[in-house]
């Protein structure tokens, strides 16, 4: 029986996964324009998780922003430790604690690598290939880890964490990423032998990225990081898999 969630969970993937492709692959400026704004909406959902002021959001937007520059310009990486220092003004800023500077800090860091990588990765011909051969493969393991764990799931994975994640559904993740892989061989979409590597990368550190962002969830206690996707919360309890994915992948 489909329940309204379900079904919910659904329809907002398919229309939008399908925006999603479309911007992904229509010409290089969508793909930026596309990641873009997931991670702006990433930020205010990092400010709202951890109720920092919304100084402390300008200050990892500024920092973004110098990042990408920096990416464009084609500037050596030793340049980004520099960027660190924009968070030194901070610390004269009235009724700002440390804690809320280390969550910031960690935002950046949560956020901005990936982001960083997705640029890079766009230099690559065609640009948006890798990225969308690690998404493909994230969204496999998402969706079977949900619904294997949902009708089969007895065994709860790490119950401190997510009481609702189980072995099943992780063992779930891995077969049908196994087969994601193999259709985009078998179809010839990629036939370098270093995709194969990408996508078993992608298969084991989605669900540790998954699993990260919920103690962090759990650690502030809150369920979801925003609604602004229906029947699936916030973009970044969409995009916390792929985020490590993207990174994890990048040294291949």
């Amino acid at each position: 029986m489909i329940t309204n969630n379900l079904l919910l969970r659904t329809l907002t993937t398919l229309i939008g996964g399908t925006l999603f492709i479309v911007l992904l692959t229509a010409h290089i400026y969508s793909y930026y324009f596309l990641w873009a704004t997931i991670t702006l909406l990433c930020m205010w959902e990092w400010k709202n998780m951890f109720q920092l002021p919304l100084t402390l959001a300008f200050f990892m937007f500024m920092v973004l922003a110098i990042i990408l520059a920096l990416t464009t310009r084609n500037a050596q990486n030793e340049n980004y430790l520099f960027v660190l220092y924009a968070f030194l003004p901070l610390f004269l800023l009235k009724k700002i604690t440390l804690h809320q500077i280390l969550y910031t800090i960690l935002g950046v860091i949560y956020l901005c690598i990936p982001v960083y990588v997705l640029y890079v990765t766009a230099k690559q011909a065609p640009f948006y290939l890798r990225t969308l051969f690690v998404i493909t493969i994230v969204w496999a393991s998402d969706i079977s880890a949900y619904l294997t764990g949902k009708y089969f799931g007895k065994h709860l994975l790490l119950p401190r964490i997510s009481p609702k994640k189980t072995w099943e559904g992780l063992i779930g993740s891995f077969f049908f990423s196994a087969i994601a892989v193999f259709v985009w061989f078998q179809f010839g979409f990629v036939k370098e032998q270093k995709y194969v590597w990408i996508g078993v990368l992608t298969a084991v550190s989605a669900p540790v990225g998954d699993l990260v962002e919920s103690a962090i969830k759990r650690n502030v206690e809150i369920k979801d990081t925003s609604q602004l996707l229906p029947g699936h919360g916030g973009f970044l309890d969409r995009f916390d898999g792929f985020f490590f994915a993207v990174v994890a992948q990048y040294w291949i």
